[in-house]
């Protein structure tokens, strides 16, 4: 459905939008990924250049610095540049806004939601 939208306003502006397998080479790609974490690191890994067509060395540079930094202060300000070199370079453009949702009954106590979408049970539900 999402696909379908897309395709039916980049036409309205003289693109044609098609699905590609994933492996297939494709001049924008959707994704559609949780977090595994609260880091910033997880989102600008994407755009390595050792992973990603679309990158910038310089952002490269600066989450190397990151990962070496000595403080959270250094590696916050490392990220942070990593991440106005890939805004400037336009290598991510965000269509919606990050989706959690829970599915409670109403007057449900205790219920906290889970952050990361991870259901907590299958873990603990014994391998077959």
């Amino acid at each position: 459905l999402l696909f379908a939208l897309i395709r039916r306003d980049l036409a309205r502006v003289g693109v044609d939008a098609r699905r590609v397998p994933p492996a297939a080479p494709a001049d924008l790609r959707l994704l559609d990924a949780v977090a595994p974490a609260s880091l910033a690191s997880w989102y600008l890994r994407w755009f390595e250049c050792g992973r990603s067509a679309l990158c910038d060395s310089r952002a490269d540079e600066a989450l190397a610095r990151a990962r070496a930094a000595q403080t959270g202060a250094e590696r916050a300000l490392a990220f942070a540049e990593a991440d106005r070199l890939l805004v400037d370079a336009t290598v991510f453009v965000a269509l919606a806004t990050p989706v959690r949702w829970s599915l409670v009954r109403p007057g449900l106590e205790g219920f906290s939601p889970n952050i990361y979408a991870r259901h907590p049970l299958p873990p603990l539900l014994p391998e077959e």
